[in-house]
């Protein structure tokens, strides 16, 4: 389960990244401010569509949490060795932090998500009723400001991508490859002779 929805919200946060370029053409725009504002209202909807999944999923991950630690708890309460079963309790405790870290960078991204949409369905209406650029001009800082909160929103979607890749790695036998926004080079990765 973590290994898709970390997907998936590496797959969101390029939606909101699209969302936030198509904002920025739009307060760029010259000429003809329909196309702009129509790519830019498109992908608003886009955001919405991933605001209400990542709703559902920090649900999900929720009950899935509660069952994993409920279950993981009874099952050490078996351990008849108690130096093992200690180590156990510990261990059980760490992933249960780290679930409650998860809820919690959940939580962010959905008042993240909030805040932008907000700030997006406010320009939008505004633009839709008086589309030309005296409104466009008069317009500029609340679409810096969702600019802002577009890039607020990207940085906590990376940031919950970034745990879910972690405490994947922490459970299980398999790890996966960190989320990163940039790619190493051939000559960084290479082995460096002994001096």
């Amino acid at each position: 389960m973590l290994v898709t929805t970390r997907t998936q919200l590496i797959a969101g946060e390029r939606e909101v990244a699209g969302s936030v370029g198509a904002l920025r053409t739009l307060g760029n725009a010259q000429g003809d401010l329909r196309p702009a504002f129509d790519a830019f209202r498109d992908t608003v909807a886009l955001v919405h569509k991933e605001a209400d999944r990542v709703r559902v999923e920090a649900e999900d991950m929720r009950a899935a949490s509660s069952m994993f630690t409920t279950t993981w708890k009874s099952e050490v309460a078996t351990i008849q060795n108690q130096r093992l079963r200690d180590a156990a309790e510990t261990r059980a405790g760490e992933v249960r932090d780290r679930y409650d870290q998860i809820d919690t960078l959940y939580a962010e991204a959905n008042s993240a998500f909030a805040t932008y949409l907000t700030n997006c369905e406010d320009l939008k209406t505004y633009l839709a009723n008086d589309l030309n650029f005296p409104a466009l001009v008069t317009a500029q800082p609340w679409v810096k400001q969702a600019q802002s909160a577009g890039e607020t929103l990207r940085a906590k979607l990376r940031q919950l991508a970034t745990e879910l890749g972690e405490t994947t790695n922490v459970l299980s036998p398999v790890p996966v490859p960190q989320y990163q926004q940039t790619t190493t080079t051939r000559a960084s990765t290479s082995p460096t002779a002994a001096p």
